[in-house]
């Protein structure tokens, strides 16, 4: 227990220091490379503020610039956005922090060791300080997977993974590939309970909270009031752009790319 304790004060103490340090790295300028100063642009004038992709930054980013704007009124808004998503960076330094401590039973020194070489990486430190999506889903999907990697999971850890997988999925779609995770995670622990009844107790739960989520969103907020707009707002990427492509030769390649951008910001 007192080890436990030690962990969540270390974890505190992680979020702290490195919500100073990614407040005092934010982002000013932004490359056409980066959807951020579109995003900007729509969190600050209140406009479509629901992308179907990652439904919800946009919206909590706005009323933390609606309130913490309105109190910091000297800042550039894009740094009153940005504190926003260095919250959800420092939750991950925070978790990981904890998996070193909690999961690895690491010393507090080599754990954070561990958590500054995850700070100082590109991928971590840029996504952390900017005006992005990835932050808060990368987040939850820490949490999930701290409950998963239990040595002795309950029965109630399958609604917690649930309600924290949906959180991902809505704060971005791509999310929804943990999935396979999780599924595993039912069926490798189908001793703890019966697999279908988890799996069916973990589906209806996160359909339920995505789903009606996205209706939500979709119908009142985004004005989808027939299926076929709903349903096109939904896929949105996923047609008619080139950012979907069938697997091929260059995929190895495109992942190769992309993985190389978590350390290298070129």
């Amino acid at each position: 227990m007192t080890h436990h304790i030690n962990s969540l004060r270390g974890a505190v103490m992680v979020w702290l220091i490195s919500y100073i340090f990614f407040l005092l790295t934010l982002a000013n300028n932004f490359s056409a490379s980066h959807d951020s100063i579109h995003y900007l642009n729509g969190i600050v004038s209140g406009q479509h503020l629901f992308h179907p992709h990652h439904l919800l930054y946009h919206y909590y980013a706005h009323l933390w610039w609606l309130l913490f704007g309105n109190i910091f009124t000297g800042v550039p808004d894009f740094y009153i956005i940005e504190s926003f998503t260095a919250i959800w960076g420092s939750g991950i330094l925070a978790m990981s922090y904890l998996f070193f401590r909690n999961r690895f039973f690491l010393t507090r020194g080599m754990s954070a060791f561990g958590v500054a070489l995850i700070a100082f990486s590109f991928g971590v430190w840029f996504y952390s300080v900017n005006v992005e999506v990835y932050a808060p889903p990368i987040f939850f999907t820490l949490c999930a997977l701290f409950i998963i990697s239990r040595k002795e999971p309950t029965p109630t850890d399958v609604w917690k993974v649930a309600i924290l997988h949906s959180f991902a999925m809505l704060f971005h779609q791509a999310n929804i590939l943990f999935a396979v995770v999780v599924i595993y995670w039912l069926f490798a622990h189908r001793g703890k309970w019966k697999f279908f009844q988890a799996f069916a107790r973990y589906a209806v739960v996160a359909v339920i909270i995505t789903g009606l989520v996205y209706v939500v969103c979709g119908v009142i907020y985004e004005e989808k009031h027939s299926l076929a707009a709903f349903t096109d707002w939904v896929l949105g990427y996923t047609q008619g752009h080139s950012y979907w492509q069938p697997i091929s030769a260059q995929t190895p390649l495109h992942v190769v790319a992309g993985f190389s951008r978590t350390f290298i910001g070129a």
